[in-house]
């Protein structure tokens, strides 16, 4: 009588058990098939933003709200705002948007939680690639997220006051203003850049927080950390580990004689910038004070000749915002002068006068 399946396996045991080797593993994770796991004890690390434009444009909410009431005020809100001049030069514009941007969110994040807590359909959550999304926004309410088997929590949030400036002077790390800080333990997946020419760095790197390394992400909810460390730390495939719906599902490719799903980031020349994506998110979030903040405002013509340049160099994304923001941070990291500088989003779509994908003067 065979054994029933653990949750979880360290690499060396998932291959004797799967009848493949260690290396098999690794080149399946690096291809984004299956995802490498380790475990942190009270890790320090920064929280990493989520792109609202990534998690909201394109979304249709009656599907996502079932017709409940959540829609029709979504509908309010939005035709509350589209009342207001967003082309004007009138300061109180920006606050107009705060309001409404805040009102929005809130109301998205309540719905949601009302989803979940009345059948508890998270398959909504992943179908609409909402989970990272609902997940953060539950961090910002309550500054802690637990899964089955890894948690993050604010560093205060049983009244510690251990990051305050001492311990970043003696940690020899960079305290950065708006940056969230957390502690993280239990099972985190290594993210892309831990594969250097498609080999496994097994590595944490020296990182003081001014420059966002050391990326690990949370299971389920897929919020992901940039790991802070004083020194560089090694370690290796034994301390690995392979979930096990990610066995089974090779498990499955291998009865089957079929190729795997690709459903995990993938370390690949082309697209070594994606990772960076995420890691210096600016606008469209809500801060550690539970607002969001509004960004400088982009006059009319200024904003003209940005789409026109934009769609003279960039044509195929003028009306992507998040991959313009991708292929702007990667050629700002290839200049001197702003190699680092990063874009988000949410952060070009408002220059190009966009809003959720749609041109505010479409609105």
């Amino acid at each position: 009588m065979s054994l029933p399946l653990r949750e979880y396996y360290t690499v060396e045991r998932a291959a004797e058990l799967l009848g493949c080797t260690s290396d098999d593993l690794v080149h399946w994770a690096m291809i984004g098939c299956i995802r490498l796991n380790i475990k942190i004890d009270q890790a320090v690390g920064i929280l990493l933003g989520v792109d609202i434009d990534d998690s909201l444009c394109g979304i249709d909410f009656d599907v996502i709200f079932k017709g409940t009431e959540f829609q029709s005020r979504l509908n309010d809100i939005e035709k509350i705002y589209a009342g207001h001049s967003c082309e004007d030069n009138d300061e109180s514009s920006d606050d107009v948007y705060q309001i409404y941007f805040n009102e929005k969110i809130e109301l998205i994040h309540t719905g949601l939680k009302h989803i979940y807590a009345n059948g508890g359909d998270d398959l909504v959550l992943s179908d609409f690639n909402l989970s990272r999304f609902f997940s953060y926004l539950n961090y910002m309410e309550s500054r802690i997220v637990s899964e089955d088997f890894c948690h993050i929590m604010q560093s205060d949030y049983f009244g510690s006051h251990d990051f305050e400036d001492d311990f970043f002077a003696k940690n020899n790390l960079v305290k950065i203003d708006n940056a969230t800080y957390v502690r993280g333990s239990g099972f985190f997946a290594l993210d892309v850049e831990f594969f250097s020419n498609f080999e496994l760095n097994p590595k944490f790197v020296s990182c003081n927080g001014d420059n966002y390394y050391n990326i690990v992400t949370m299971p389920e909810s897929n919020l992901s950390l940039s790991l802070l460390a004083k020194e560089d730390v090694e370690f290796s495939l034994n301390d690995l580990f392979i979930f096990k719906k990610d066995f089974l599902a090779i498990l499955k490719s291998m009865q089957d004689g079929v190729e795997m799903d690709k459903k995990y980031a993938r370390y690949l020349s082309s697209n070594m910038h994606v990772w960076m994506k995420n890691v210096n998110y600016s606008g469209g979030g809500i801060s550690q004070s539970k607002n969001i903040n509004v960004k400088e405002r982009i006059s009319s013509p200024l904003r003209s000749v940005l789409r026109m340049l934009i769609g003279k160099h960039y044509p195929e994304y003028i009306n992507k915002p998040s991959k313009l923001a991708e292929i702007l941070s990667a050629e700002a990291r290839q200049t001197q002068e702003f190699h680092n500088q990063k874009f988000d989003g949410e952060t070009v779509a408002r220059w190009l006068g966009l809003r959720n994908g749609l041109r505010e003067k479409d609105r």
